[in-house]
């Protein structure tokens, strides 16, 4: 029986513990992975043999996809893993040693996406399905697959409003996940190319400020008032350069003034509502020390905004903004942050071409090819490992699912990890990389 025809007959992914079932499967089918059966505590009993650990039970069941803990019989672990590969040999006494020196595992919190498409490719008649082809709802497939988060942009009119973002966020709180809002302040697109002040909200510094502390309180409780509390708030997106343009455009020293009477006006706006979860503060080209340690260094000096508050630093790091996009460059970047304000740190938006790009020059030379998508989130992975006391705290994959027609206007399609068809890649499996 093959695992598609698994699903088929009983309604879902084997599991490790469907014993009499599993013995109908085709072996070659199961990847290789790591299973625990069911044990006590991390501890050696009288016999010398080890009691395993509840936590490396449900360490493994949260970060590896069901139907890969099934090949090769593994009962214990030489140590936490970085990735879920077969190992066929073990030693239980390593492994009670390895449990107690980590009492708590250096895994990122945040495994996530940002997803702002899918109710429009829906309606546009795509249906997703997994890797073998059996189709269901994109968060069950992602979220199947280790991913934990999703962040949806918020415009302030247009497409991706606060109505469309609530839609959203009714099926994420549904699935289970954590709800990261991401504030655009703006009708439109944010970035470092173009932080435009919404066309309702004035022209002046005191009418946009006191706009985008009602705004800020006014998505906050409207989030919360329908069930789906956010998680984490970001406060703009990409603002390297400023926000609220032209007044918040950090080009000049009143510039950088208005961006800190910007940020503190948001940030209060959020504590108005008691807003209780994570604020997090993003830029883009996180491989860029000089411009990160830039950015900081001014918005913390107009004494207007401090770091109260700020929960969460989130990066960009995308492989075809130029070359310096290395991974050398990151380590770099995100250790001098890490030293420098001892804050959380996040690579908020990151993906990889999975098929030839235009001929666009890389600054990692992975394959372009799924495989190719997962070696670049390991090279990640790895950096965040290397932040001093455990600050590196996740990755978030730019629009993995955005298929679909032209007029969706999505040009990232060699990013995906679901090709048009709605299937999804084998680099699905990113998710899990991102929490091993």
């Amino acid at each position: 029986m093959s695992v598609k025809e698994y699903i088929k007959q009983y309604g879902k992914e084997p599991t490790s513990w469907d014993e009499e079932r599993l013995k109908k499967l085709e072996a070659t089918e199961l990847p290789r992975g790591y299973i625990v059966p069911r044990g006590g505590l991390g501890s050696l009993d009288a016999q010398g043999q080890v009691q395993l650990a509840k936590e490396v039970q449900e360490w493994l069941e949260s970060r590896v996809a069901h139907y890969k803990q099934l090949r090769g019989g593994v009962v214990c672990i030489d140590a936490i893993p970085k990735r879920p590969v077969f190992r066929g040999r073990s030693s239980a006494r390593f492994c009670a040693i390895e449990l107690e020196k980590r009492s708590q595992f250096s895994v990122p919190s945040f495994s996530g996406i940002q997803e702002g498409h899918l109710i429009l490719v829906e309606q546009a008649g795509v249906t997703y399905k997994d890797v073998i082809g059996v189709p269901g709802k994109f968060e069950s497939i992602v979220s199947r697959h280790g991913m934990n988060a999703v962040r949806v942009r918020v415009w302030t009119a247009s497409t991706y409003n606060i109505t469309y973002a609530l839609e959203m966020e009714k099926r994420i709180k549904e699935a289970g996940l954590t709800l990261m809002v991401d504030l655009h302040y703006s009708d439109n697109w944010a970035d470092p190319g173009k932080q435009y002040q919404p066309v309702a909200w004035g022209t002046t510094v005191p009418e946009l400020t006191v706009n985008i502390y009602n705004y800020t309180r006014d998505v906050v409780l409207a989030f919360a008032a329908q069930g789906t509390p956010i998680d984490v708030l970001q406060t703009g997106n990409e603002i390297n350069s400023g926000l609220l343009w032209p007044t918040g455009e950090n080009t000049t020293p009143q510039g950088w003034a208005n961006v800190a009477t910007y940020l503190h006006a948001a940030r209060e706006g959020a504590r108005a509502a008691r807003f209780g979860g994570k604020v997090m503060i993003h830029l883009a080209n996180g491989w860029d020390q000089p411009g990160a340690t830039w950015w900081w260094s001014n918005a913390l000096a107009q004494g207007t905004y401090d770091l109260n508050g700020v929960d969460l630093m989130g990066f960009s790091f995308y492989p075809f903004y130029g070359t310096s996009a290395t991974y050398a460059n990151l380590s770099l970047s995100l250790n001098t942050i890490a030293n420098t304000y001892d804050k959380p740190i996040l690579v908020a938006e990151t993906d990889y071409p999975a098929t030839p790009w235009n001929g666009t020059a890389l600054s990692q030379e992975f394959p372009n090819t799924p495989k190719g998508q997962e070696d670049w989130v390991s090279g990640i992975v790895n950096v965040l490992d290397s932040l001093p006391r455990g600050l590196g705290q996740g990755i978030l994959y730019w629009e993995p699912g955005w298929v679909g027609p032209a007029s969706l206007g999505s040009s990232c399609a060699d990013n995906l990890v679901f090709v048009e068809t709605g299937n999804a890649r084998t680099s699905v499996n990113i998710f899990d990389i991102m929490r091993a």
